[in-house]
């Protein structure tokens, strides 16, 4: 197990860091049913691609949850690597920053 101040070290650089979120719109599979609009960070951010390469380094796979979207990480993939969840906030001004606290599973 890797110790929370190690994962602290490496990764408390990115809290606050802002990440661009996309709008979605998918539409209904079934008629008369309202589009569905969700929220994606962008996949080319260099933020969560620093994120990712940190994470690789200690042996984790990141896994990013943000309201909306936080199914816990052992239904999204099988693979038995640790996970790091880091969480998306919303601040005041509409913009998404990395949070503060990152925890291992």
């Amino acid at each position: 197990m890797i110790p929370p101040e190690k994962i602290s070290k490496a990764f408390n650089k990115f809290a606050g860091c802002e990440i661009p979120m996309l709008e979605n719109i998918a539409m209904p599979k079934k008629a008369g049913h309202p589009p569905r609009r969700y929220m994606v960070p962008r996949g080319n951010d260099p933020v969560l691609k620093e994120m990712r390469t940190e994470a690789k380094k200690l042996g984790l796979r990141l896994f990013v949850q943000w309201p909306g979207h936080e199914k816990p990480p052992n239904f999204l993939t099988t693979k038995k690597e640790p996970r790091l969840i880091a969480r998306l906030e919303r601040g005041a001004d509409g913009k998404w920053r990395v949070g503060k606290s990152f925890k291992v599973m």
